[in-house]
């Protein structure tokens, strides 16, 4: 291949790919403001004295402009925000689809950016008098090798030439399939711009006209494919929700923003139940907080529990009474959503808004409107009724839609038990000395018969279960011994120490709520060794994942505490890219190439065979000022040494040839002056 059609030496047509960059996301008129810039070097023979140090900086400088250009659009944009949804202290299968979605939009406009970011580099090298750039002008590492190892030679691969100029026009071109132009005509464009930017470098072994041929039948056969601009978009959107179903598959225990009207339990699923070890809820008490209810159901149907047609409505406002113990509550909001959960004996809700809160179900509550974290004060008295609780309806005794042998098994359970006889709060303990002989925990769940119901299969034969099943169980058997009942869930938090605790996703708990003394009363019969099962499937990296998230979530009360946060974080990022970018570009200085005596006398300063002549200076003898070079080197005994006498004959020819050097001898001068010892001399001149 010849040096006129040498891809990595000559630059291509840049004009098409800006043009439909352009076209495609609206910005057409500073695309071809680009392109001007970039294809004027072609109508005008002044250049720049750049070299190849300037272009490292100048690549450097653009990888940090990269860097500003991600940090406003995480920080300036929805990026930080979608970054928390997905990575908070809480992320939940919700909230994830938008957060992915969100990442994506930011991530496309990014994209967009590219074309921009690299268009100063591209600049000054279409400005120089360089024809292209070795690989090792994009490498950090191979830069840093070569300031700490001077005199070895770079791998092959690094001495590779290349133009950046294809690099760009795939930029330009990936950056163009992101925007939503003219769907019909984009892929008939593309096939245009390409053929248009690569034309002069065309394989000349067939004819103009074949090629032109060729350019028709693709573009025709582009336009009239099903695999349009469309199909590209429905990529994306594809790729999309394959990463929102990954983000959000695996989510066990606890979920961040559960339903408060409904809830599909785990009875009947086998194997192992999974659990997670993310932080739900943060609690600051002075007393162990205990269950903290998040909802209560009545209807049982097969594996779901709910609370039939009831909607959520607003609460009333709720006096703050005297000499109740304070539980603080922190949590993240799902969509301004934040279900609270709450303690026995709460009666009022401190440190939030009363038009905030909504009761709905059978005694749920809500924070809706709600700030990213919302902390809330639960205000409890020893004997109070629990705020938003509705006294016993007739769903709380209902049995009418039980499986034939799940019915049969209560009833026969009830009667060997002798419940119906007894208090509730008798049956209650009648209840947990039951469970408590017979029965044990397991998060494990074998196959059962295909004509036994899980809940029967519990009961009569397994006698081993998670806390749905012991909480199921005991509603229905209170209810069978005439006793009103619901099912709750919520949380049993862990002691942290120094008055906090936490709740995770594995210490989501059921258990049942019994009308006992004219109250509902919190009856938990899960076997008290469900705790240290649940902290054995504590992960490994469970320690890390709490530092992250405890980051998170100091840095988001931190963001939403009004104090300027994006402003801050951009500034100070800024700050400190722009230095970062100042020391990169310092000490280039650029200018006009000169012409005539002016640029011969120029030419040959950055030789790579002057910091040889230093070094055999340091080890054999200076030059004396009337030696010339070659004098010299025979002086010293290394005038006979043929790498040197070469080295020495290409320094000659880029100092006074007023023609240079081509990439390929300009990279053997850099070869033969990268030796790693100076030769030795083949005799002594006094």
């Amino acid at each position: 291949m010849t040096a006129r059609t040498d891809w990595r030496t000559h630059r291509p047509l840049m004009l098409p790919a800006l043009a439909l960059w352009g076209w495609q996301s609206g910005l057409l008129w500073p695309a071809l403001a680009m392109a001007a810039v970039l294809e004027a070097p072609r109508l005008v023979s002044a250049r720049l004295d750049i070299t190849q140090k300037d272009f490292e900086r100048l690549w450097n400088f653009t990888s940090v402009l990269f860097l500003a250009v991600v940090m406003y659009l995480v920080v300036s944009r929805l990026g930080f925000d979608s970054l928390s949804e997905i990575a908070g202290s809480a992320p939940a299968v919700e909230q994830r689809p938008e957060g992915m979605r969100l990442i994506s939009t930011t991530a496309l406009t990014f994209l967009r950016w590219l074309p921009y970011v690299m268009f100063p580099f591209l600049a000054a090298l279409v400005w120089s008098r360089t024809t292209a750039l070795t690989w090792t002008t994009f490498s950090l590492y191979e830069q840093a090798r070569a300031r700490r190892h001077p005199d070895a030679p770079p791998p092959s691969w690094a001495k590779q030439p290349v133009h950046p100029g294809y690099i760009y026009i795939g930029v330009v071109l990936f950056a163009s399939t992101t925007n939503p132009g003219d769907a019909r005509w984009y892929l008939p464009a593309l096939v245009v711009a390409l053929g248009i930017s690569l034309w002069p470098w065309r394989n000349r072994s067939h004819g103009p006209l074949m090629w032109l041929v060729l350019a028709v039948v693709v573009a025709a056969a582009c336009l009239a494919a099903p695999f349009s601009h469309q199909a590209t978009r429905a990529a994306w959107a594809a790729v999309e929700e394959r990463l929102q179903g990954v983000a959000g598959a695996g989510q066990g225990g606890g979920s961040a923003n559960p339903d408060q009207l409904r809830r599909t339990t785990a009875l009947g699923a086998i194997g192992q139940l999974k659990q997670s070890s993310t932080i739900i809820l943060r609690i600051t008490s002075g007393e162990d907080p205990g269950l903290l209810r998040e909802a209560a159901f009545a209807r049982f149907r097969g594996r779901q529990w709910d609370c039939g047609e009831l909607a959520f409505q607003p609460l009333a406002d709720l006096p703050i009474p005297a000499g109740g113990a304070t539980i603080t509550v922190e949590r993240e909001a799902i969509k301004a959503i934040a279900p609270l959960a709450l303690p026995a004996g709460t009666v009022a809700i401190g440190h939030l808004p009363p038009s905030s809160l909504e009761t709905g179900g059978l005694g749920a509550l809500r924070l809706r409107d709600s700030l990213p974290i919302a902390t809330y004060e639960a205000i409890r008295l020893a004997q109070g009724q629990r705020v938003g609780d509705p006294p016993p309806q007739p769903e709380d005794s209902a049995l009418d839609k039980l499986a034939a042998d799940d019915a049969a098994n209560l009833k026969a359970i009830t009667a060997e038990l002798g419940l119906e006889r007894q208090t509730p709060a008798d049956a209650a303990i009648t209840l947990e000395r039951w469970f408590g002989a017979h029965f044990s925990y397991a998060l494990w769940q074998d196959q059962r018969p295909n004509d036994a119901s899980p809940l029967s299969h519990f009961l009569t034969t397994s006698r081993a279960g998670h806390c749905e099943f012991f909480a199921t169980a005991t509603v229905l058997l209170l209810r069978q011994a005439g006793i009103p009942t619901r099912y709750a869930v919520g949380y049993s938090p862990e002691a942290e120490g120094d008055g906090r605790w936490l709740a995770r996703g594995r210490d989501a708990h059921a258990w049942c709520l019994a009308w006992i003394d004219g109250g509902w009363r919190d009856v938990d019969l899960t076997p008290a060794t469900w705790r240290g099962d649940e902290a054995a499937t504590r992960p490994w990296y469970e320690g890390i994942h709490d530092a992250w998230s405890n980051g998170w979530h100091a840095f988001a009360v931190w963001k939403q505490s009004g104090s300027g946060w994006r402003l801050a974080v951009l500034t100070v990022g800024m700050l400190v890219l722009a230095w970062i970018a100042w020391r990169q570009i310092r000490g280039s200085a650029w200018r006009k190439a000169r012409t005539g005596d002016e640029r011969a006398q120029l030419l040959g300063l950055d030789s790579e065979f002057l910091a040889l002549m230093g070094r055999i200076g340091r080890e054999h003898g200076e030059r004396l000022a009337h030696e010339t070079p070659a004098s010299w080197l025979a002086r010293l005994g290394l005038g006979q040494h043929r790498d040197l006498g070469e080295a020495l004959a290409l320094h000659q020819r880029l100092r006074f040839d007023p023609a240079g050097l081509d990439d390929a001898t300009r990279a053997r001068l850099l070869e033969l002056c990268r030796m790693r010892a100076v030769p030795a001399r083949s005799f002594s001149t006094p």
